[in-house]
């Protein structure tokens, strides 16, 4: 077993933090959860934007989770994870790991396309 994560007891009900009332909510809800508007939170549901804009200011407890990765958009994205990946084989290649370097393989090279997909005619379909 792992000492480093806190486990909390079974008897207590999960607390939650969220700014949703949606489907989200009701589930947290309807598992018999608690919300709190405090820290004491063992999830906090958040926003995309909330953890651009606050989590590198607060510390979390080894217990606490969020939804998001801090970095989500970066991970999330084709165009953006191509550049992480050139960047990660550029890296490799400065520190002589030739073998390593060659072994990252990027996303197609028609990725970018994607995000400019707004750019095109719209489709029409006969029916």
């Amino acid at each position: 077993m792992n000492n480093n994560i806190v486990v909390k007891s079974p008897n207590k009900p999960l607390l939650f933090r969220t700014t949703f009332r949606n489907c989200i909510y009701d589930s947290l809800i309807d598992r018999g959860w608690k919300e709190t508007e405090g820290d004491d939170y063992d999830l906090h549901w958040c926003e995309r934007d909330w953890m651009a804009d606050v989590f590198d200011t607060i510390h979390l407890a080894p217990y606490q989770r969020v939804n998001h990765f801090r970095n989500q958009r970066e991970l999330c994205r084709k165009d953006l994870m191509v550049k992480n990946l050139k960047r990660y084989k550029r890296e490799l290649q400065k520190e002589n790991l030739n073998e390593e370097a060659e072994q990252v393989r990027g996303v197609s090279s028609s990725a970018p396309l994607l995000i400019q997909a707004h750019l095109l005619p719209p489709c029409s379909y006969k029916q």
